[in-house]
């Protein structure tokens, strides 16, 4: 089996506006300043404990039925910060990403673009704005 690992989503986000930006992959990062990491930190381990759920994890298995149930239960969503070390620039990311290890990569890229339809509702009802490409 080879592991897929998508990256789901970029944010840029400053005091005065959230955005969040979609590659044509599917990911989406969250680009923030290093003050306001904790804020960031905070709603991205909110959704990732929701999506990490069982309930969800039932609904995956029932909708995707013919897809490898091992593969399934082992989906774990994650979340990686990044700050640059020097000492003049301000920024940091916070990555989202659902990893799963299945040989299936057509069915991988619909359960991902499953969670996706959890994610980004969260990221809006967080105050994040989806930027125009």
């Amino acid at each position: 089996m080879k592991r897929i690992i998508f990256l789901l989503g970029t944010a840029l986000i400053s005091f005065s506006s959230c955005y969040f930006n979609m590659s044509s992959s599917g990911s989406i990062q969250l680009e923030t300043t290093k003050d306001s990491m904790d804020i960031v930190l905070k709603n991205v381990r909110e959704i990732v404990e929701g999506l990490n759920h069982n309930d969800i994890k039932k609904e995956i298995t029932e909708k995707f039925k013919d897809f490898d149930k091992n593969s399934i239960n082992n989906i774990n969503i994650g979340y990686t910060k990044f700050w640059s070390a020097g000492g003049g620039d301000n920024k940091a990311t916070v990555i989202i990403r659902v990893n799963i290890s299945s040989s299936d990569f057509e069915k991988s890229r619909e359960v991902i673009d499953f969670y996706e339809g959890f994610i980004i509702p969260e990221l809006k009802k967080n105050g994040y704005i989806p930027r125009e490409q």
